[in-house]
């Protein structure tokens, strides 16, 4: 299924949710400049996918959070020419005690990478169309709380030949 799996670049993200309402960021580069997304970035050498959640969580948010599950992989072919790839985590995490009352007053980032940060409610985040079709995908997958991996269909409507596969695996 994944010939080139072993070629991939790796990266994990994150959903956190609090009070009804999802945590998002607004990408300040590449093709998709603009659109929200989950916090989350590519994996670190020697970093595992949980940490680097974490830690993009803290980059682009300046926030903190427990993992919870992991919810869903996503593998990409990129470039099938050039063999690029890359899979992608996505876990669910709950915010840390100190930043539950107001998440806002921590909210911090590199403005090279990120736009804004923004806590979105969850039916306007599921209906926005600027939020990125995967980024919806994973949160509404999070939401049902499969208890194993399903398929799903391209979220991507062709722009990259993804497999997706989602659900909710407690960590």
């Amino acid at each position: 299924m994944f010939e080139n799996a072993s070629l991939s670049t790796l990266g994990a993200g994150i959903i956190v949710i609090h009070k009804e309402q999802v945590l998002l960021v607004q990408i300040n580069y590449g093709k998709a400049k603009g659109r929200w997304i989950l916090p989350g970035g590519t994996v670190d050498k020697g970093e595992t996918p949980e940490d680097a959640a974490l830690r993009e969580l803290m980059e682009e948010t300046g926030l903190e959070a427990d993992l919870e599950s992991l919810v869903a992989y996503r593998h990409r072919k990129e470039d099938r020419e050039k063999n690029d790839a890359n899979i992608y985590f996505v876990f669910s995490g709950k915010l840390k005690e100190a930043y539950l009352e107001n998440p806002q007053q921590y909210f911090k980032w590199d403005p090279e990478e990120i736009i804004s940060v923004r806590l979105w409610p969850l039916k306007e985040a599921l209906e926005s169309d600027v939020v990125q079709p995967a980024t919806r995908l994973f949160i509404k997958t999070h939401l049902e709380s499969k208890e194993a991996f399903y398929p799903h269909p391209n979220p991507n409507q062709g722009r990259f030949e993804d497999s997706v596969f989602a659900g909710k695996i407690d960590i």
